[in-house]
């Protein structure tokens, strides 16, 4: 048996990213051209210079049609687990309209952005307090192979 869904994603990235502090933590701001309005889910690989995964974020959003900025957050205790103050690489990242089935997958793009390298004060070094999400984590993790 043979299938094909085919989708077309409501928005795309527009390719300019910027990186701040927000919060004590370190922020993938993306720019974004969405044509309807609807929900959005960002996805971003970070590696260090050596091209060693450190982290992947996600998040989603409710996004007016026009042309704007979006926020992907990175927790700042990463930064403080690797050691050293480092730049690191947005080394893939994708856009994803996720208001109807199937979801469109948008491109995705490597190599988008290295980090303003910031002393390790800038970001957080308290442990994650979101308990929803550590309990989340720990099932997945007792299935995981």
């Amino acid at each position: 048996m043979t299938g094909l869904l085919l989708s077309q994603s409501a928005a795309a990235l527009t390719g300019d990213f910027r990186d701040a502090v927000v919060d004590d933590n370190l922020q993938i701001q993306a720019k974004v051209s969405v044509q309807q309005t609807g929900r959005y889910h960002l996805s971003a690989v970070l590696d260090t210079p050596l091209d060693e995964p450190v982290a992947f974020a996600q998040q989603s959003y409710q996004l007016e049609a026009g042309e704007q900025w979006i926020g992907l957050d990175v927790y700042g205790l990463i930064l403080h687990e690797l050691g050293a103050a480092t730049p690191l690489n947005v080394s893939a990242i994708t856009l994803t309209t996720t208001q109807g089935m199937p979801n469109a997958l948008g491109p995705v793009l490597t190599d988008v952005l290295t980090t303003t390298v910031r002393p390790l004060s800038a970001y957080t070094s308290k442990p994650f307090g979101r308990v929803d999400l550590l309990d989340t984590a720990a099932r997945l993790e007792a299935v995981a192979p």
